[in-house]
């Protein structure tokens, strides 16, 4: 089974029936990061040994029948222009290279709370001044489909996460309140970025579908 290829709502259903465990699903992710982002620089910073001590947790959670909230055990990314305790947020800009906050954005603390396992910190326009991800002062992000072109932005390493199958999508349906933050695809997430990717970018809401084409079988050795 490609762990990859399921919705956050698959996934989430078979870590309720304890068919995998979020330990697994993070270990294939990020192997699937260290495979692919080298051609796309979707990501900024990858937080492997925290996002394995967070799927640890949540699988404790599911074991326990503590924890049944959809997204405990998702494996998501977060634009880097959110606030994470003690992961570097540099917005881009080397003015922000080495700030690690003190604290979390409401949107990351709520995430959190909900047991989702953050993966890293994804590229975007310096300060989300652009539309495109080349102007991040650490290297563009590049467009799955085709790297000669640009991802748009300024969000463009989030949905390029998603297209990569490095997070997976949200479902159909009412699953949860931040199924974009949670599908790694965050509020600044609009139609050019996610559709100049071939997917489909929606602001939070009830039963707001969001779709992804597979991703191109060129990025895989």
């Amino acid at each position: 089974m490609d762990l990859t290829s399921l919705t956050i709502s698959g996934l989430s259903e078979k870590l309720l029936k304890k068919e995998v465990s979020s330990v697994e699903a993070t270990k294939a992710y990020l192997d699937r990061i260290e495979r692919v982002d080298g051609k796309i620089h979707a990501f900024l910073t990858v937080t492997a040994d925290e996002a394995l001590k967070s799927a640890e947790e949540a699988d404790r959670r599911i074991s326990s029948g503590e924890n049944k909230n959809p997204l405990n055990g998702i494996p998501i990314s977060v634009k880097d222009i959110f606030c994470t305790k003690g992961i570097k947020t540099t917005c881009a800009s080397k003015i922000l290279g080495n700030f690690v906050p003190p604290y979390d954005a409401t949107v990351v603390a709520r995430l959190k709370e909900a047991g989702a396992v953050i993966l890293g910190k994804n590229n975007m326009d310096e300060f989300a001044m652009g539309s495109s991800t080349e102007n991040s002062a650490f290297g563009p992000t590049r467009n799955p489909w085709d790297t000669s072109r640009v991802p748009g932005g300024s969000s463009g390493g989030s949905p390029r996460s998603r297209s990569c199958s490095w997070c997976p999508d949200r479902a159909t349906g009412p699953r949860s309140s931040p199924s974009s933050e949670g599908a790694s695809i965050t509020r600044a997430v609009r139609p050019f970025p996610a559709g100049s990717g071939r997917g489909q970018g929606a602001a939070e809401g009830r039963g707001r579908p969001l779709t992804r084409l597979p991703p191109p079988a060129s990025l895989y050795p």
